[in-house]
Parts: structure tokens; C-alpha cells; sequence
């Protein structure tokens, strides 16, 4: 599992699209391995009868014969490349996911195929009575930091306000050191702040 392999699109379901691996091997990509778009057509309008890409092996289940597949996002693959290695899905990283759907709860967002985390409603930076839906559409990118990882790795707590916060103390911290004092005692505000004191000594 985790193989890369070039697939051409067979035909879509309701529940999925069927890609052809090889001749005679065939898998399926299920609907909830797509991106999301915020479209009409939501994953659906993403492939089409005919279409090739490269597709990912979730799962191979031999008693079955079922091969679990997911399409691999032009944009995963170039920050692969860029970097070597995928994004890191563990405490701490700082990740962009896209906005899959709305709950009472909170909100969740997709991370990979197959792998999607929850911003609880505190954790959204959003007051209590803002529009979290205006704020978080369906289909729009979001960066978050993971909280949490249950050890099946399945339960993902996000926070998009832990990113905010991380935002504001980097700009404090840039501010701080744009307008420190000259180092050692020299320049206009020394020379002002010598003057006062000698002029309170007289």
C-alpha cells in the first residue's frame, strides 16, 4: 500500500469512480477520497469517464478482490517534490486542508485521502455567534495545526485559531526587533534620554 501507479477512469458511480489499473485490474476510488470543491456537482465534477491520473493503493483486499484507490492531487504531488515527503499528519504540524462539511460540533476538513479532521467550534477562532459557515465554506483551503491524533490515527482534532495565534506572536515578535533601542547606549534615544538626566541632575 501506498503505491503510485497511472490509472485511467472506467466509469462513475454514485459511491465512487472505477479505474482501471492495468488490463484486467480494476479499483475503486471512493467518493470520500476526493478533494472537496464546494461545487454543485461536489467530487463528481473532479473526474470522468476516459480521464488518467496517477492513483494511490489505500487498501488491497485479496478475499474480496477489492482494490481501494485514491486520486493523487497535482498540488500533494508538487509539495512532495518540493520537499521529498508528504505532510506529516502528528501533533504540532502545521497543515492546509480543504472545508468537506459543516456539524453542530464543528468543522471538518479534509487532509488526504482518507484522512480528515475535525476544528471543534472552539477551536475555530470564530465567536459564538459568527457565521461559521460564511467563514469556513465548503471547498476552501483552511491551514490548521493538529492537536490531536487518536492512535488508530482516524480522530483528528484541528485548530485554526492556534494558527491565528502563532500569526500575531510571529508579528509581535518582528515588531519587537524592528524597533529595539540601538545597541549599546548609542544613537537619538540615548543621546535624548542622557540629556534628561543631566538636565534633572542640575
Amino acid at each position: 500500500m501506498g503505491q503510485r501507479l497511472a490509472g485511467r477512469v472506467t466509469r462513475v458511480a454514485q459511491f465512487g469512480a472505477f479505474v482501471e489499473l492495468e488490463p484486467g485490474v480494476e479499483a475503486l476510488a471512493h467518493a470520500s477520497t476526493f478533494m472537496p470543491t464546494g461545487g454543485s456537482k461536489g467530487w463528481a465534477g473532479q473526474v470522468a469517464p476516459g480521464m488518467t491520473g496517477t492513483f494511490e493503493i489505500l487498501t488491497i483486499d485479496p478475499e474480496q478482490k477489492r482494490i481501494g484507490v485514491a486520486l493523487v492531487e497535482e498540488a500533494w504531488a508538487r509539495a512532495e517534490g518540493a520537499t521529498g515527503a508528504r505532510p506529516g499528519i502528528v501533533p504540532g504540524a502545521r497543515l492546509t486542508g480543504k472545508v468537506e462539511r459543516h456539524e453542530e460540533f464543528g468543522v471538518f476538513v479534509f487532509l488526504t485521502p482518507g484522512r480528515t479532521g475535525v476544528i471543534p467550534l472552539g477551536e475555530t477562532g470564530i465567536a459564538k455567534e459568527g457565521d461559521i459557515q460564511r467563514a469556513f465554506p465548503v471547498g476552501a483551503d483552511v491551514e490548521v495545526i493538529v492537536l490531536e491524533v487518536d492512535p488508530s490515527g482516524r480522530r483528528i482534532r484541528l485548530s485554526a485559531k492556534a494558527v491565528l495565534e502563532a500569526r500575531e506572536a510571529e508579528e509581535v515578535r518582528e515588531w519587537t526587533e524592528r524597533n529595539a533601542p540601538p545597541a549599546e547606549g548609542s544613537g537619538i534615544l540615548a543621546d535624548k534620554l542622557r540629556s534628561a538626566l543631566k538636565s534633572q541632575e542640575k
